[in-house]
This record gives C-alpha cells, structure tokens and sequence, in this order.
C-alpha cells in the first residue's frame, strides 16, 4: 500500500512500520542537537498500539486525554497512541 492511500495518521504510522521497520521515525534532541533517544517505525507503532490497547480499556471513543510528559519520545507515542485509540 502506497502511504497516499493511507486515510489516517495511524493508518500512515503502520503503513510505514510494515514497509520500512527499522528506518528512525523520530529523534529527540535534548538540547536541540544532541540526539538522546531515536525510535523506528516498527518502534513506534508497537510502543502506540500498546498505549491504545491500554486506552481502550479504561476510555471510549472520543473521550477526552490530557497527556502530560516530560519532554521527549514517550509524549509522541502517547499522541499516536490517542489517534489509534480512536478508530
């Protein structure tokens, strides 16, 4: 599958995990240039799916999340996460 074919950005997300797993999807800058942590799109989707998967046991759809992080990776998974919770 094309990712123009993709109709969400967690459709997009796994799409990309499927096609190139071990390509880095994100980098987190600690100071704005030295790279402190990186995930792969395989990375990434699993780390999100699971969050949804938790999600979806204590919310329904379209409930409202209130994601308070730390600067860094886990904020990220955690926003997919919300994506993929919803669908």
């Amino acid at each position: 599958m094309q990712i123009s074919e993709c109709s969400t950005l967690a459709h997009i997300l796994h799409t990309r995990a499927e096609q190139q797993p071990d390509r880095v999807a994100f980098r987190f800058l600690a100071d704005g240039e030295l790279e402190t942590a990186k995930l792969t799109y395989q990375e990434i989707d699993r780390l999100a799916q699971t969050i949804a998967a938790l999600l979806r046991q204590c919310c329904s759809r379209g409930d409202r999340a209130l994601l308070l992080y730390q600067p860094g990776l886990d904020f990220i998974a955690a926003f997919l996460a919300a994506f993929m919770q919803a669908l």
